[in-house]
């Protein structure tokens, strides 16, 4: 069997294979906590999915959570290139977040920006209703 160059260095080498693939209903619990310190976790979750891979934890991610970050704009349709993140804005700071990043000071900006004005409209309509 042929492996990805990055495999000699994962985390989970001599690991249980078992473990990044729980049976129905089991937990992937362990498998991730080995992913989370993998210095190559990034090209394994890469790999799968580019490679569409359907079962096992690769990366931290189990395929559900490999199919809601594809579907939620972790990569673009086509070129299978993460989307790149517009700084100062309300999304931006939503896709830090998807991806597990901290958001950066622009966007945490914008985020509170919106929910304050959010704040003010909800309050403001309170208002109306109240003097109606």
């Amino acid at each position: 069997m042929k492996f990805a160059p990055w495999h000699d260095d994962a985390a989970c080498r001599d690991a249980a294979p078992a473990l990044f693939f729980p049976e129905v209903g089991g937990t992937a619990t362990k498998a991730k906590a080995i992913c989370a310190g993998c210095p190559v976790r990034e090209q394994c979750l890469d790999d799968a999915i580019e490679r569409n891979e359907e079962h096992g934890v690769w990366g931290g991610m189990t395929p559900e959570e490999r199919r809601t970050f594809r579907r939620d704009g972790g990569l673009f349709r086509r070129g299978r290139r993460p989307q790149p993140i517009v700084h100062g804005t309300r999304n931006g700071e939503i896709q830090h977040r998807r991806r597990g990043e901290v958001p950066c000071d622009p966007c945490r900006e914008a985020r509170a920006i919106y929910e304050n004005q959010r704040r003010r409209n909800r309050i403001d309509a309170e208002r109306e209703r109240r003097s109606a």
